[in-house]
């Protein structure tokens, strides 16, 4: 992926002041007798201008104001990047008397990923606000590129309508600045590094139709085997759901619909009472343990989107909550409308449930 870049800012307006990005210096070599220019941090080759690797790239979008925690981010970036999944890109790229604005919007139109630095400088940025979020508010909306805000300040973000309406990073009302000692920053650091990863992991997903399944194996996932072929039925995740230690007292399992579906692959949206679990069954998860993606408090989850994978045949992308960009087969669910509407009834049905079993004496 090796990507090289021969300042340490682009030029960019971003509502803190015109950044010319010239903290590169000319050094005088008086032993070769000669003039090189030389990145500030020592990193880059001038001969060579930076482009967007052939794998996936990952658009970084930033103020100037907040660049210490940009660094910090790409250095857990990096040894992901080694593996050669992605590459990464920001205004540091930019070089002396390239058109900057031009510049940021192919990055953009490259990107399969954008991480956003939200700040009150960043919501504060008009370059910002008026050129990169509605470039990429576009792609996400076909299902081109994820989205991953990352709160690094205390700021109104809760307050833009566009922001409040996609999963962020820390929840809880937390910050990058808010964390308080190193440990818990560098955590949060890790944890983007690795919701970066399972991006590209989902984009690199075999675009495979749908095993279909009969009737009677349908009923028979539900009261029959733990398992079929390897893989959980509804009846086995049931069972693991509630021999597992994700819940909590009183907390009892509802409802399994069946998610993604390949000869590789299997996921399933489980309900509780109290909750909704996303889980994934195929030779890594079972490796590690590692079944359950998320679970997510039914109160937390107040919109639903399915929407087409962009230039995929057989599957697309649904956010679920702040839950986004997991994938679904259309060969289960043709119509972006109908798995919206399964997915809201799931928990509509479990709330009632709850709610009902709190006003009864």
């Amino acid at each position: 992926v090796g990507k090289t870049s021969s300042f340490q800012k682009g030029i960019r307006t971003d509502g803190v002041g015109l950044d010319c990005g010239l903290r590169s210096a000319l050094e005088a070599t008086p032993e070769q007798g000669q003039i090189s220019l030389r990145h500030y941090s020592g990193l880059c080759e001038v001969a060579s201008k930076p482009a967007m690797s052939s794998t996936h790239p990952v658009f970084i979008s930033y103020s100037h104001k907040d660049q210490a925690y940009l660094e910090r981010l790409t250095t857990f970036l990096e040894a992901l990047r080694r593996k050669d999944l992605f590459s990464t890109w920001d205004d540091r790229e930019i070089q002396s008397g390239d058109d900057w604005n031009a510049e940021i919007q192919e990055a953009i139109a490259e990107a399969k990923i954008a991480i956003l630095l939200i700040s009150a400088d960043f919501l504060a940025s008009d370059f910002i606000q008026n050129e990169e979020i509605p470039a990429l508010q576009k792609r996400r909306a076909i299902g081109e590129i994820a989205i991953l805000p990352v709160i690094v300040k205390p700021c109104p973000w809760k307050k833009v309508d566009w922001l409040e309406k996609i999963q962020v990073y820390p929840r809880e009302d937390d910050t990058l600045s808010g964390a308080d000692e190193e440990h818990g920053r560098e955590r949060h650091y890790n944890a983007i590094a690795e919701d970066v990863y399972r991006l590209v992991q989902d984009l690199d997903a075999p675009d495979e139709e749908a095993e279909y399944a009969s009737e009677e194996e349908v009923l028979d996932a539900r009261t029959g085997p733990l398992e079929v072929d390897g893989y959980y039925t509804h009846a086995g995740l049931i069972d693991f759901i509630q021999r597992s230690s994700y819940l909590v007292p009183e907390e009892e399992t509802r409802e399994v619909l069946a998610l993604f579906r390949t000869k590789d692959q299997r996921s399933w949206l489980v309900s509780t009472n109290q909750a909704l679990f996303l889980l994934l069954d195929d030779a890594k998860t079972r490796a590690r343990q590692g079944l359950v993606q998320w679970k997510e408090p039914l109160q937390d989850i107040q919109n639903v989107r399915a929407r087409p994978r962009a230039d995929k045949k057989y599957s697309g992308l649904v956010d679920i909550g702040q839950r986004q960009n997991w994938l679904y087969s259309f060969s289960l669910h043709p119509k972006p409308v109908e798995l919206t509407a399964a997915i809201l009834g799931m928990v509509q049905r479990a709330r009632a449930k709850e709610e009902s079993a709190t006003d009864s004496p």
